[in-house]
């Protein structure tokens, strides 16, 4: 006696079943997601010299600080363009590199938050 598949002959072709709406089916993130995690990471990791520069925290750790975080951007970015998850915006996160390297290094002065809030309840 034959199976069920052998039934219809040895060459029979089985289908499987379609998954139905009930079933969870596996999504990978799309591009969006990526480049919109990995442009929020560098966001946070170049915030970190700037509200130390806010809290007035010593300049020499500020510059150290500052010098790490631009490092460590300057590879995300790297990783961005070779992996191409960030195209357009890599230029657009070069320019805050830019910035909080100069602010870290006490080139660029930033305005006060404490003071703006001040003189604005007045």
């Amino acid at each position: 006696m034959l199976g069920p598949g052998c039934a219809l002959g040895c060459n029979a072709v089985f289908l499987h079943p379609t998954p139905t709406l009930s079933e969870p089916q596996s999504k990978q993130p799309g591009a969006f997601s990526k480049s919109l995690r990995l442009f929020a990471i560098i966001l946070l990791v170049l915030l970190v010299p700037v509200v130390l520069d806010q809290i007035e925290v010593d300049p020499e750790t500020v510059r150290l600080v500052g010098r790490v975080a631009g490092g460590l951007t300057l590879l995300l970015i790297a990783y961005s363009i070779f992996a191409k998850v960030l195209k357009v915006m890599a230029f657009v996160l070069i320019a805050l590199l830019t910035v909080v390297v100069l602010m870290s290094e006490g080139a660029v002065k930033f305005p006060r938050l404490k003071q703006l809030v001040s003189s604005g309840q007045k």
